[in-house]
């Protein structure tokens, strides 16, 4: 697990995944399966890193988006989110969105007036 660890931090990862990580009958721990993905802002220190790259392997609206130092997630129906720099606050694009839907930043409330005597 150190390992692991060292691998993650070594890499600038964002994510280390193994599924499925089992134990053998002898006590060993053994990855059959793993996913690593890189931190986009720090691939220029990992040249070798980036030579690994296989946008076959990647949605092709994601690999167009990248090349505008974008990142666009494209989840289910007609719903997407495109960022760029620190997400503080995330705001899907949707069809049936209206300004008046996003001026309240979410988390907080609006305070109700006193009523009037």
């Amino acid at each position: 697990m150190t390992g692991l660890y060292k691998v993650f931090l070594e890499t600038d990862a964002s994510l280390l995944e193994i599924n499925p990580f089992i134990t053998t009958t002898d006590g060993r721990l053994l990855a059959l399966d793993c996913k690593i993905n890189f931190d986009d802002n720090a691939i220029f220190r990992h040249k070798e890193l980036k030579e690994l790259r296989d946008t076959a392997e990647e949605d092709p609206l994601e690999v167009e988006a990248s090349k505008y130092a974008l990142n666009y997630i494209k989840l289910d129906g007609n719903i997407a989110c495109m960022v760029n720099g620190p997400v503080w606050r995330w705001r899907p694009w949707t069809s049936f969105s209206t300004p008046a839907a996003h001026r309240q930043t979410p988390g907080r409330r609006r305070r109700r007036q006193p009523a009037a005597d």
